[in-house]
């Protein structure tokens, strides 16, 4: 009987990782004008698990973190990924999804004419037998007024009411995680907003 499960899986995973769903990008959320646009993507064969940022009352920079996806849809092991968007001023931090866990959405934000001060991205457990997420999202990485990013376990799917946000948006595919950001930025972070995509 596990035999015949695990070649339901394997023959479920293949079908789902043969089909090319275009990237989602997601609305970025923040104020409606300010900065130029940027994007950051993780490598190929790799997913969305962490956040980099600077930030002082309000998000200064924001940069990525990935982890690899083996050949056994298993994730390997984390990597700060590209450089930052936004200005020079802020202190450092960062947060990841718990070890098994991908960036899977997102809720905000809070912004003023100057820049974004409040985000919330979401993460689900990776299913490394199917190559994709499932189920509700189990964590919350939070970036509130102080200057620390703070993780947080959930105890409700709903993020809005957790993260105190109103907008929500999340990848719609379970075949795609979050595979990068996109939003504007200048001297601060202005909008940031979700790119999913298979890894």
């Amino acid at each position: 009987m596990k035999s015949l499960a695990l070649v339901v899986a394997l023959v479920l995973s293949a079908i789902a990782s043969a089909v090319d769903l275009p990237p989602e990008t997601l609305a970025p959320v923040g104020h409606p004008k300010g900065g130029t646009s940027f994007t950051r993507s993780c490598p190929r064969g790799s997913v969305l698990t962490g956040i980099r940022l600077r930030k002082g009352p309000i998000i200064n920079a924001i940069a990525i973190k990935c982890r690899v996806v083996g050949a056994d849809g298993t994730l390997g092991a984390e990597s700060n990924v590209e450089t930052f968007a936004g200005g020079d001023g802020g202190v450092g931090s960062s947060a990841s999804c718990p070890r098994g866990a991908v960036i899977t959405g997102s809720a905000g934000g809070v912004a003023t004419p100057d820049g974004l001060f409040g985000f919330a991205f979401e993460c689900r457990q990776w299913n490394a037998a199917m190559h994709r997420w499932s189920g509700p999202a189990v964590a919350a990485m939070g970036i509130p007024s102080a200057n620390n990013l703070l993780v947080v376990n959930l105890t409700s799917p709903d993020l809005t009411k957790v993260a105190g946000f109103s907008t929500y948006r999340a990848c719609r595919h379970e075949p795609q995680p979050g595979h990068g950001i996109s939003g504007r930025a200048g001297a601060f972070v202005d909008a940031v907003g979700l790119i999913c995509d298979e890894p």
